[in-house]
């Protein structure tokens, strides 16, 4: 059976919605990077930041929810992409240079929304020095509906 995200070239009502952050970004409290409100998918996160311990929060529709950390991730081996979506692709403590990806081994489906954020520990900083995501839209229901049952015949 083919799945939806390989007959996205064939549909019609959906778009790329990628996110960069310019510039370096101080935090002291959670930061809600980026909240959506349709249907869609996300395809991969990356987070650059300068404290290990920052807890990179991932919701989608509200029942699906995930915490991580860079050290968390380290200390699991958790260094290449795998099966969880979750690694972490660069840790260095000289000079505090943290890269922390999400790219899900089949993309992260939303219905209703989807949360992106970044949270310091407790009483510290973090400093995002890097961000960018891939979200894929529907902005036109019907239309890829429309479209949907063209392409499967029905």
């Amino acid at each position: 059976m083919t799945d939806v995200i390989s007959l996205l070239p064939l549909l019609d009502g959906w778009r790329y919605d990628p996110m960069e952050l310019a510039g370096v970004v101080c935090l002291t409290k959670r930061e809600i990077v980026r909240v959506t409100q349709e249907k869609g998918w996300c395809l991969w996160v990356l987070a650059t930041i300068d404290n290990p311990n920052a807890i990179m929060t991932i919701i989608a529709d509200k029942y699906s929810k995930a915490d991580v950390t860079a050290f968390e991730l380290n200390a699991a081996g958790l260094d290449e992409p795998n099966a969880s979506g979750f690694w972490v692709g660069a840790y260095n403590i000289l000079p505090g240079v943290y890269n922390v990806f999400y790219t899900p081994l089949y993309p992260q489906a939303y219905k209703n929304s989807i949360i992106l954020a970044i949270e310091p520990p407790a009483g510290e900083t973090v400093i995002i020095l890097g961000y960018a995501h891939l979200l894929i839209r529907i902005d036109d229901q019907a239309a890829f509906e429309k479209s949907l049952r063209r392409v499967l015949g029905k």
